[in-house]
């Protein structure tokens, strides 16, 4: 009974380790010409959504999922960049926006 009272704290917290994780992965193997301080500032705004919430649980998933999937293989310099752009792109679109 008191797990299910707190599944919705136990599910922030796996998926805050979930993107803690993606992101020291991603920035272990960043490519030189990926600016570095960009990939944090994205994850920094993921952190801050997801903290105040408004992240797209769904949307946040299915971009690490994505980027896990392209990444479970030895990836090309090209293939590599592509794969942290679209899950920048991806991180991007969960954050909700909300409107003034």
């Amino acid at each position: 009974m008191i797990g299910y009272a707190k599944r919705n704290v136990l599910r922030e917290q796996l998926l805050k380790r979930i993107v803690a994780n993606t992101q020291n992965h991603v920035l272990s193997e960043l490519p030189e010409d990926i600016d570095e301080k960009e990939v944090k500032a994205v994850f920094g705004k993921v952190e801050n959504a997801m903290k105040e919430g408004r992240i797209d649980e769904e949307a946040l998933t299915e971009a690490i999922s994505q980027y896990q999937d392209a990444t479970r293989r030895r990836l090309s310099l090209q293939e590599r960049k592509q794969a942290i752009n679209r899950l920048m792109e991806g991180l991007e679109s969960a954050i909700i926006v909300q409107l003034e």
